[in-house]
């Protein structure tokens, strides 16, 4: 795994943060884990769009 030098900081409502610690809960995953899990599906999706591109 590549070293983590990189931070990201969002800005939420209370609503929004509340929600997002639920869910991160509930997936029994910590905020790391979570976002990194959805970096990973956007990544996916990235990489079949520029499939579909070349093709």
């Amino acid at each position: 795994m590549a070293k983590l030098t990189e931070t990201v900081t969002f800005r939420l409502t209370e609503d929004e943060k509340r929600d997002w610690m639920q869910w991160c809960e509930s997936q029994h995953r910590s905020q790391n884990e979570e976002f990194r899990f959805y970096l990973t599906l956007i990544r996916r999706k990235l990489a079949n769009i520029a499939k579909e591109m070349s093709d």
